[in-house]
């Protein structure tokens, strides 16, 4: 007499199973692995691009990579940077005498995120962040003071770049307005 036959499915269902569980494992630890980590990051795009935030207060200043990038544009031409208590870094202000000093920096990022550091004092201070792009600003982010109050030193902002092509350089105009607005850099470069 011949043994009862097993069905088919108990041999093909644990081949299935390792290879289901080898599979979960890869895509969960990078969706990139699939080719799909593009399509998610713009799929927020759709609904215009993420805003920046503040990633931390007091957390001191990065001593890490700088991102490339020039000063391609001021106005007024002449710019107003003066020294600051912390070694490297100085500070953009607006110009004596005039009410907003307009800096435009171009940017090749890398990473998923650029870092900044504005600072204001008084409701008539403000910091201003707008990307520029074929002709058009857009603006991202402002920070405004508050009456006798600077905004916390060393305050990390971020700017999401999942919604920006890379692979050209990114043009962003700080508007600094008022006596007291403020754009912390060190050796030129605003943007981390």
């Amino acid at each position: 007499m011949r043994a009862p036959r097993k069905p088919f499915w108990k041999y093909a269902f644990f081949p299935i199973l390792v290879n289901s569980a080898v599979l979960v494992a890869l895509v969960s630890r990078d969706p990139g692995w699939w080719g799909m980590r593009g399509v998610y990051d713009r799929v927020g795009c759709l609904f215009g691009p993420a805003m920046p935030t503040v990633q931390g207060l007091h957390q001191g200043f990065p001593e890490g990579k700088i991102q490339a990038q020039t000063l391609a544009q001021a106005v007024p031409a002449t710019t107003r940077l003066d020294s600051s208590d912390t070694p490297g870094w100085s500070v953009y202000m607006v110009p004596e005498g005039a009410g907003a000093q307009t800096l435009v920096f171009e940017v090749q990022a890398e990473g998923a995120q650029l870092l900044y550091f504005p600072r204001a004092n008084g409701a008539d201070s403000s910091v201003e962040v707008a990307v520029l792009d074929a002709g058009k600003t857009s603006p991202l982010a402002r920070l405004t003071g508050k009456p006798g109050v600077w905004t916390p030193i060393g305050a990390r902002w971020t700017i999401p770049l999942a919604c920006f092509h890379r692979d050209r350089p990114i043009l962003l105009q700080v508007t600094l307005a008022g006596p007291w607005a403020q754009l912390w850099v060190r050796n030129g470069s605003a943007f981390f």
